[in-house]
């Protein structure tokens, strides 16, 4: 019955959301409320994970930026399968990084306005161990409300990781070499 629950709560569709702030409290109350759910395999918690992340973070736009210059250069084959494999991990990272509850809990810190209509909204995650990670969370207006266009942990930029890797493997490589790469870190991630 728990299991049921956790899957009807998680698969509801998120509001249209109006205040950045709110969509981040969505999102983080998901993670752990999924965490808090007994899923024991990869493949239940990608299946729960995948409508909460694609309806919190702007993947389209999130991937665009990844490659940079290298996206004008791709035919639309290649941008499909970019996407769909760039999506496809950005669950398996959630899916992998928030198997168990464990005590934790998310603080909102603040938020503030940054350049060209980007809302930083500061979050800590602490941890029962008195560790404690901030998140902060770049967002975006859309049609369909405020979302996820970057996550930095600890001041760590995640699109700034991607992109270098991903430039580097465009740069030395090709987009086959870079499609396996990231089919070869989904392969990771899931059979944790």
């Amino acid at each position: 019955m728990k299991r049921l629950l956790l899957t009807l709560v998680l698969l509801l569709p998120l509001a249209v959301r109006a205040d950045p702030q709110q969509a981040i409290e969505e999102f983080q109350s998901a993670l752990l409320e999924f965490a808090r759910g007994d899923v024991a395999s990869f493949d239940e918690r990608f299946a729960l994970l995948q409508p909460v992340v694609e309806s919190t973070h702007d993947l389209d736009y999130i991937s665009r930026l990844t490659l940079g210059r290298y996206w004008v250069g791709l035919d639309a084959g290649q941008r499909e399968a970019f996407l769909a494999r760039f999506q496809q991990l950005a669950v398996a990272n959630y899916a992998a990084r928030f198997p168990r509850f464990a005590g934790e809990r998310f603080e909102i810190v603040e938020q503030e306005a940054q350049p060209r209509g980007i809302v930083l909204v500061r979050t800590r995650l602490h941890r029962p161990d008195e560790t404690v990670l901030d998140f902060d969370y770049l967002l975006r207006e859309t049609d369909s409300g405020w979302r996820i266009v970057n996550i930095l942990v600890n001041g760590v930029s995640d699109l700034a990781l991607k992109r270098a890797e991903y430039s580097v493997l465009l740069r030395d490589g090709n987009m086959a070499d870079l499609l396996q790469t990231l089919d070869d870190q989904y392969a990771r991630l899931s059979s944790d």
